[in-house]
């Protein structure tokens, strides 16, 4: 593949979206969720850094809702999502290091990750 035709494919960012777009459809459907469980949960994952972005954000699996739970699980077989288990009954659920929710994950077309600006 040429440069060109990459740059013009979208790269990698487009193929991680991609990948997330199709991955959020198939876990929604496999564990009855609904976008707005879906959007609930990204928005209870990220807060907004003060300059346009935002920064991910731990949250113990067990202050999510049943629907967003078993989501979460869904996501994070898919890699979506990451556990962060440490000594916990209760091991807090969190973004996967990516920008792969740059055009898919709440709506707001924001880039989430350390260093991310709103797109």
């Amino acid at each position: 593949m040429t440069l060109a035709a990459y740059e013009r494919s979208g790269g990698v960012l487009t193929a991680l979206a991609d990948y997330a777009g199709g991955a959020l459809t198939d876990c929604l459907t496999a564990t009855g969720a609904t976008p707005e469980a879906a959007r609930r949960l990204f928005q209870q994952l990220a807060r907004p850094d003060g300059q346009g972005g935002f920064t991910r954000r731990a949250l113990p699996i067990a202050r999510l809702e049943p629907e967003q739970a078993a989501l979460a699980r869904a996501l994070a077989a898919r890699r979506l999502l990451v556990w962060d288990v440490r000594d916990t009954p209760s091991p807090p659920v969190r973004p996967a290091p990516s920008r792969w929710c740059t055009r898919r994950c709440c709506g707001s077309g924001a880039r989430c990750g350390p260093g991310s600006r709103r797109a």
